[in-house]
């Protein structure tokens, strides 16, 4: 629950975080999404945008692909144009939802329920550390400790 590291063939994702951390590499704008609590940078390829953040709520708009990214201490909702996802997390739950590969996340501290439409997964998490390895059609994820639907 402190660790996720997602990476994807088709964004070149990869989106590393702990309670006070998060990475966020794309291939298609390059986008680099360091947080603590009181400070977020985001160095994208296209308009190398920083955003500092408060405590309680933030709201950031990009030209590249329209973002916009709201967050409190508990909830997270990144709508994005280029597929579409919807990013929702607070303390235990987690939704993803992402237009292109139209997937569902939802993750609790002992429970994950994934779809996907469009491709195969495998799913592997542990308490502390997901890990999900994507290609454009098939994704394997594996997964410790938790109950998967």
């Amino acid at each position: 629950m402190n660790t996720q590291t997602y990476q994807s063939d088709m964004n070149t994702q990869t989106y590393q975080r702990d309670m006070n951390t998060q990475t966020y590499q794309r291939d298609k704008n390059t986008q680099t999404y360091s947080r603590n609590m009181n400070t977020q940078t985001y160095p994208r390829d296209m308009n190398t945008q920083t955003y500092p953040r408060d405590i309680n709520t933030q709201t950031y708009q990009s030209d590249m692909n329209t973002q916009i990214y709201q967050r409190d201490m508990n909830t997270q909702t990144y709508p994005r144009d280029m597929n579409t996802p919807t990013y929702q997390r607070d303390m235990n739950t987690q939704t993803y939802q992402s237009d292109m590969t139209r997937q569902t996340y939802q993750s609790d501290m002992t429970r994950q329920t994934y779809q996907s439409d469009m491709k195969t997964q495998t799913y592997q998490r542990d308490i502390n550390t997901q890990t999900y390895p994507r290609d454009m059609n098939t994704q394997t994820y594996q997964r410790d400790k938790n109950t998967q639907t």
